[in-house]
């Protein structure tokens, strides 16, 4: 990096308002430079043009500037950033710089620098990043907003909407196929199995009502009149056991409700086998001995032992039951939780991402739009604004890109005026020296001519005397005769070449008049210019304080 040399500790401040613009080609050698660049820069606009544009640089610039303004510009964007520049006598001045590329065919022929005086919050920024205090960095908001424009946003936008959708969806679906799958899983499991238990437990009822019907039947040696339906309900009682006990196990799942069942089972084919068959067979013999037997060792204590047993089983079933039941509510709260989550974290990326939408988007545009409104209004000193993604940060770009090249063809227009100006001024002058001394010469011509007419009327007089004379003399007249024709001729001639040398004069002089009149013109039309030129050079201050106009204004052109 060029290091300029000397370096003064002594701030010149730019004044408020005052635009220092340049042009470089290509290579960033400068071709243009206004006069408010040549006067903040202390160098001569001959010393400027050919010269490199790092001919103001200032040695405590960071080069990362610079590497991103050239990165910037090699994009086709314009880069704005605030820079210390050098003066020629090594003082140092702030300036908020703008500089765009200048294309013309869609081909970048060079780049145009626009800097007027830096805010003191721009210039304390820059010093900490002059000092390594802060870091130019972006956070994840910007880097996504430079990644998004109105069409990626709009597609995204749409992407998103329908993901959450079909999550919501899924998650809702999904909720509602568990918690039914749930509900198929306990009534199949629990809720059908207790009803069974409960039926089991009705038959080993209807068991224990008829073996304490056939108890009394013995204790008071009635005869046994009803053994044959006894001995029916028995066997049906043993069958609706088999049957429920096949439907508990095809049911039950659970390892620990398992070996309750198997113990019931064992218990009622015990009850089945020992019991109920031996009794069919003694009903069916008639033997109230065996009866008897059977009743007190083996019929009551196994049915006793089957209803402590289901009732274990039921327990178990319930206790499993109301486990499950706990489960799947826990689950379908945390189902709840996770779609209010989920909605709570779309609702927050909507708003986030609308906020950023808002800011790097539509902000943008807004203010793209006013700008270009306040450009067709006249107004061309508003600030450079280069934010926005996408679309819009193209539109303002652009907007701030023309902005910037009317401002300085202005610039050019009004640097040309005031030239003219000079010239109208310096040609007045001279003119008016000329018509000074054209008159001189009318003057002088027309007094030579009077002198000329004088003289010859000496002449003619003294050729009616020469007449009068020869009367008398005739040799003498004779003598002088030619020589009074020969003067008379020449003063003659004299007095043509004066009235013609006049008539130039008056020619010259009308020609000069004419001339003054076209430098009159011509300065009025320079007036005319800058008073139009003036008339987008309004700062914000002028701007926001310019009169208001009720009823469209006539031009006077």
């Amino acid at each position: 990096m060029k290091h300029n040399l000397p370096v003064l500790d002594r701030e010149t401040v730019v004044p408020p308002g005052l635009v220092l613009v340049s042009r470089t080609n290509l290579k960033g050698v400068i071709i243009y430079a206004n006069d408010a660049f040549v006067s903040v820069s202390g160098f001569t606009r001959e010393e400027l043009l050919n010269q490199p544009h790092n001919i103001v640089r200032h040695p405590d610039t960071p080069p990362m500037l610079f590497s991103d303004m050239w990165y910037t510009l090699h994009k086709g964007e314009p880069w704005r950033g605030t820079l210390k520049n050098r003066s020629k006598d090594g003082a140092f001045y702030w300036v908020d710089t703008c500089v765009v590329p200048v294309r013309q065919h869609d081909c970048t022929i060079g780049y145009m620098s626009v800097r007027q005086a830096a805010s003191p919050d721009a210039i304390a920024a820059a010093r900490r990043l002059m000092s390594g205090e802060d870091t130019p960095a972006t956070g994840w908001q910007q880097r996504m907003a430079h990644r998004i424009g109105i069409r990626r946003g709009i597609e995204l936008g749409t992407r998103f909407v329908t993901a959450a959708m079909l999550a919501g969806g899924i998650l809702g679906i999904g909720g509602l196929l568990l918690a039914n799958r749930t509900g198929d899983i306990l009534t199949r499991q629990y809720v059908e199995p207790l009803q069974v238990s409960a039926r089991l437990g009705r038959t080993l009822a209807d068991i224990q009502r008829n073996l304490q019907g056939l108890r009394h039947d013995l204790s008071y040696e009635e005869p046994l009149s009803q053994a044959e339906r006894r001995q029916t309900a028995f066997a049906q009682s043993g069958q609706s056991m088999q049957a429920d006990l096949q439907l508990l196990s095809d049911r039950l799942q659970d390892t620990t409700t398992r070996e309750r069942l198997q113990d019931l089972q064992k218990t009622l084919t015990s009850l089945q086998r020992e019991g109920l068959l031996p009794v069919s067979e003694a009903l069916a013999n008639q033997s109230a001995s065996q009866l008897q037997f059977l009743l007190s060792n083996k019929l009551l204590p196994l049915a006793e032992q089957a209803e402590r047993e289901l009732e274990v089983l039921e327990n178990r079933l319930g206790a499993t039951a109301l486990e499950e039941n706990r489960t799947a509510s826990q689950r379908n709260h945390l189902i709840q939780l996770l779609a209010i989550l989920g909605i709570g974290m779309c609702i927050l990326a909507v708003v986030r991402v609308g906020r950023l939408y808002l800011t790097h988007i539509i902000d943008p545009l807004n203010d793209a739009i006013g700008r270009l409104d306040r450009i067709a209004q006249g107004h061309l000193a508003g600030d450079i604004c280069l934010e926005g993604a996408g679309e819009t940060g193209r539109l303002n770009r652009a907007s701030t890109t023309m902005q910037l090249h009317l401002r300085v063809m202005l610039d050019e227009i009004s640097q040309l005026s005031r030239h003219m100006d000079t010239q109208c001024l310096r040609l007045k002058d001279l003119l008016w020296q000329v018509v000074e001394h054209a008159e001189q010469q009318h003057d002088h011509v027309g007094r030579t001519g009077t002198v000329l007419l004088q003289i010859a009327d000496e002449i003619s007089v003294m050729s009616s005397g020469l007449l009068h004379a020869r009367n008398t003399a005739p040799l003498a007249a004779d003598n002088l005769h030619p020589t009074l024709e020969q003067a008379q001729q020449h003063a003659a001639e004299a007095e043509a070449q004066v009235r013609d040398i006049a008539g130039q004069i008056a020619t010259s002089r009308t020609a000069v008049q004419n001339a003054w009149r076209a430098s009159e013109l011509l300065e009025h039309t320079s007036r005319e210019l800058r008073r139009l030129v003036s008339r987008f050079e309004l700062t914000d201050a002028q701007w926001h304080h310019r009169p208001l106009l009720t009823q469209p204004a006539s031009l006077d052109v």
